[in-house]
């Protein structure tokens, strides 16, 4: 027996006609993308089979590259990975429920795209940097070499105690540094959750797209500065996702 098809949502665009894109959409084989209009908004779709869609990579990088697409000649609102409507007239629901939320992000991130940036310090460097920052961590790294494996363990809590604050008095000091040097060029910055112990900061920024070069050059200024020890990762421009605010209500 087959499943029912549903609708998946890819994202909200600023469209009041009903459209096509060159994307091609979720599942085996991948269906048509199109519009589904409410007014003046529209919801990127396609027909899918209605189940759960795992977030494995090659689901992902189709929903990422439906709403870039998308993006390419409007202003997005993206959807959450994995959301699935049963039918068209539950994504006019959905968009007639939402019109005011939506309608509303749509203004605020009209031509404007994400940027990412995110610092860390080399492996070569980290350990020089955070000894360097407290002698206490070099004492009591020595003691630990000199220690019994067996009575090492409050020596250890101690020393992973250190090593935390100190990197999160780095993470402040980087976080102040760049809010100073690179948040002049954009209209809003979303400061993300640090990924491993290294990294020092990892940011999104909300730039008009006709700043985006300015900020671009404002970025390279900022690595060449900052470089030594360091390394960077500038990325975008991506979809808006960390500068959406809205919480759909789908039923």
């Amino acid at each position: 027996m087959e499943k029912a098809l549903g609708k998946y949502l890819y994202c909200v665009i600023d469209c009041g006609e009903e459209k096509q894109f060159e994307a091609i959409g979720m599942g085996e084989p991948g269906g048509i993308v199109y519009t589904i209009v409410y007014q003046d908004i529209a919801m990127v779709t396609s027909d899918v089979p209605d189940e759960i869609y795992d977030p494995i990579r090659k689901n992902a990088f189709c929903h990422e590259k439906v709403v870039a697409e998308a993006l390419r000649t409007h202003t997005v609102v993206p959807m959450q990975f994995g959301m699935v409507a049963p039918g068209r007239e539950d994504v006019i629901r959905i968009l007639a429920e939402n019109y005011a939320e939506l309608r509303r992000c749509l203004t605020k991130l009209a031509n404007k795209v994400e940027l990412g940036l995110t610092v860390s310090w080399n492996k070569e460097n980290f350990s020089e940097e955070i000894c360097r920052s407290s002698p206490e961590i070099e004492r009591l790294r020595q003691e630990l070499a000199r220690t019994d494996p067996d009575l090492a363990y409050p020596l250890q809590i101690r020393l992973g105690q250190l090593v935390e604050s100190v990197v999160e008095q780095k993470r402040t000091l980087w976080k102040e540094l760049i809010f100073r040097e690179l948040a002049p060029g954009a209209i809003e910055v979303k400061v993300n959750d640090p990924i491993g112990e290294r990294m020092v900061f990892n940011g999104s920024f909300l730039v008009d797209k006709a700043r985006e070069g300015a900020f671009d050059q404002l970025v390279n200024r900022f690595y060449l500065t900052y470089r030594q020890g360091f390394d960077y990762k500038y990325s975008g421009p991506w979809p808006p996702y960390n500068f959406v605010d809205v919480k759909l209500k789908m039923e």
